[in-house]
């Protein structure tokens, strides 16, 4: 069995001048960056550029990274911020969401979107949501990302992303059951 390097000593190893481990993180971090951007409805031509260049923002701030951090959410941090510089920067055309995939999340499997039949009118309320609380549902339902890891990309408490993506969850139950089952979620429909 080969012996695995875990991120962090990777990271030291880089700090310590040994620049070529830098692919090593590209390798593991680029088809997850690449996934993550796709879902955040980046259209597929920016999405190399993107990437590209949240690598280029890890390297330079490489020597700020805290090993009280998990790697993973300390990248995901620096992508989540080179989306929004880059959002300022032009306008970006996001595509939509794969609600199926949303849907099928382990922490939807009991709530009324699980029930849903109409996907489109999903994805339409989906995308009308805030770029922040979109990025957030994203982390936590396709990335799988833990409340305390979510809490530190955003600057917030655990509790307080629980309850954003609680009520978000919520909102969309409640939408759906009154503007299109007329208040009916209890029902299953095929």
């Amino acid at each position: 069995m080969a012996y695995m390097v875990n991120d962090e000593q990777t990271v030291r190893s880089i700090l310590l001048g040994d620049e070529e481990k830098f692919s090593i993180l590209i390798d593991k971090y680029y088809p997850k960056l690449k996934t993550f951007c796709i879902k955040l409805f980046m259209p597929m031509e920016d999405v190399e550029d993107i990437i590209q260049e949240i690598f280029l923002k890890v390297y330079k701030n490489l020597y700020k990274y805290s090993f009280s951090w998990s790697f993973n959410t300390w990248i995901y941090k620096i992508a989540v911020n080179t989306l929004k510089d880059i959002k300022k920067r032009k306008v970006i055309h996001t595509s939509n969401i794969e609600i199926e995939n949303f849907a099928q999340s382990n922490d939807f499997q009991n709530s009324c979107v699980d029930k849903l039949y109409n996907r489109e009118i999903i994805r339409a309320m989906f995308n009308s949501m805030d770029e922040k609380l979109k990025t957030m549902m994203i982390l936590r339902y396709y990335e799988d990302m833990p409340f305390k890891e979510i809490g530190q990309v955003f600057n917030m408490t655990p509790g307080a992303v629980k309850m954003k993506i609680f009520r978000a969850r919520g909102r969309l139950c409640k939408e759906y059951s009154e503007d299109y089952l007329g208040g009916r979620t209890d029902e299953m429909h095929v």
